[in-house]
């Protein structure tokens, strides 16, 4: 497992901020704007930390956590989602997501969440 990030997230505004800050912090990631795209490239790249939105075209982020979790348990998976009621964070707990944060989140905020996680 390498220390970046995989930022799994169909609106591309949103992925390119979140890219752009992580990368001017020296953190390395990459961007997938569907499931599919990001089970691939989290498969092939093996991140240590994924940010995973819950909507996505092609599937459903519910499920794509429980795979990458199934898949690598190790592995971090952050929810970056406007889904914020009660039973989302159920849900993405149920998912095995290590953690959650509210769209439109504050970049800061969100840079801060990651670096908890990594692992330098």
């Amino acid at each position: 497992m390498n220390d970046s990030v995989l930022i799994i997230e169909d609106e591309l505004l949103i992925a390119e901020l979140v890219k752009m800050n992580l990368r001017m912090r020296h953190i390395t990631c990459n961007v997938a704007t569907t499931g599919q795209e990001g089970m691939e490239m989290f498969e092939n790249q093996n991140p240590s930390i994924v940010l995973l939105d819950v909507r996505l075209p092609d599937t459903d982020g519910w499920e794509l956590c429980k795979k990458i979790k199934q898949n690598k348990p190790d592995s971090v998976v952050i929810f970056m989602t406007a889904a914020t009621q009660k039973k989302d964070r159920e849900e993405a707990e149920k998912a095995g997501a290590d953690d959650f944060i509210e769209k439109p989140f504050d970049i800061g905020e969100l840079v801060s969440l990651v670096n908890k996680y990594r692992k330098y």
